[in-house]
């Protein structure tokens, strides 16, 4: 080694002979630059110089949150660089792509607010649900389909499957056969 381990000061030749000789310590205030404070005026280490990592800075650091809607004082031995231990109170108002909610959530950064829920309307058929997240415009066409036979009242007119959801009973020129329940004869 040829400084002291905070680099200020030249170690003097022969002070150390064998690299188990204790390292030069010179007394100094180390002055190190730390991870801490603004990017432009980041702290130094106050500790007189020594060996291994400076020790926790005890002054204070100002933060944005996450939104940028706030700064926060935080002391720099808390600061983690976990973007969560930033978030104001603020809640976004911002509506979400589904024009009908709003975004709600605590400290915002989202550029798009994607609508989280499922939208959940009857679909055309009237049987099913749309399963889409939340959005705008018209529901899609039911996909769902029947794999049973689908027949005309009589039952002479058949549309096999895979039938459609929402797909009428098929019209039927047969002359009708089925007794009236009043008891008078088919037409």
């Amino acid at each position: 080694l040829v400084k002291c381990q905070c680099g200020k000061e030249d170690v003097p030749p022969g002070s150390r002979s064998s690299c188990e000789d204790p390292v030069v310590l010179c007394g100094s205030v180390c002055d190190k630059e730390l991870n801490c404070g603004q990017s432009e005026a980041r702290h130094r280490c106050k500790a007189k110089c020594h060996e291994g990592p400076c020790p926790p800075c005890d002054g204070v650091t100002s933060v944005l949150c996450r939104c940028h809607a706030m700064a926060k004082d935080i002391d720099c031995k808390d600061l983690t660089g976990n973007p969560e231990d930033t978030k104001c109170q603020k809640r976004c108002t911002k509506k979400r792509n589904c024009g009908k909610h709003k975004c709600n959530q605590q400290c915002c950064i989202e550029v798009e607010h994607i609508c989280p829920l499922v939208c959940n309307k009857t679909l055309s058929c009237g049987k099913h649900k749309c399963e889409r997240l939340c959005h705008k415009g018209h529901c899609p066409i039911c996909l769902a389909a029947s794999f049973e036979e689908l027949h005309c009242e009589c039952g002479k007119s058949v549309i096999l499957p895979p039938i459609p959801c929402g797909t009428r009973s098929p019209d039927c020129s047969e002359k009708c056969s089925r007794p009236h329940p009043c008891g008078h004869a088919p037409l």
